[in-house]
Formats: structure tokens, C-alpha cells, sequence
């Protein structure tokens, strides 16, 4: 719990808005060059929810980076679309018949 609680304090102290997933990988892994994948996604919750108990303004970008984070670690693009990266069947469809 310890590594990832420091994972957490690492993304809580540098994430900024818009920041990109891979940038937030790179810049965990700037301080943190053990963590995984896994490891940043699950940092960048946890993050989400120490912040939701000090300061409830920084959540909502706390938690799109987590978001993103863990898109990335599951190997979704960032324009997947949809909620986590996830494009629903109906979009889908409604595309195909559009063309």
C-alpha cells in the first residue's frame, strides 16, 4: 500500500489539466521507474480519492486523468470515444449507417 500511496502523492503533486496519458506515465515513471502500468492507473484513483477528502475542486481532474490512465494501461486510444475508451454498439451502427 505504501508504493502506492507515494504513487498517488506523486500524480496528486504534478498532474496538470490536459494532461495526456502517456505524459503522466512518463512523468510517474520520472519518480517511480518501478511502477507499471497498473500501478499509475490504480495511483491515479487512489489520488482521486485523497483529493475528494482535502480538495474536492481538484477531483473531477484527478479523476480524468485516472481515466486516461487507465485506457492507456488497458491499450485503448485516447479518441476510442465513449465512456473508458469503449465506443457502444449503437454509435457503431448509427456510423455505418450514416456512410
Amino acid at each position: 500500500m505504501a508504493k502506492l500511496e507515494e504513487i498517488a502523492r506523486t500524480i496528486s503533486l504534478h498532474a496538470q489539466p490536459g494532461m495526456k496519458p502517456k505524459a503522466l506515465m512518463a512523468m510517474v515513471k520520472e519518480h517511480h521507474p518501478e511502477a507499471s502500468k497498473k500501478d499509475v492507473s490504480r495511483g491515479a484513483f487512489y489520488a482521486v480519492i485523497l483529493a475528494a477528502e482535502r480538495d474536492p475542486n481538484k477531483v473531477s481532474v484527478l479523476h480524468d486523468m485516472a481515466m486516461a490512465a487507465r485506457s492507456e494501461g488497458a491499450g485503448l486510444s485516447e479518441a476510442g470515444g465513449g465512456l473508458l475508451g469503449f465506443e457502444s454498439q449503437k454509435a457503431k451502427r448509427s456510423k455505418k449507417t450514416k456512410h
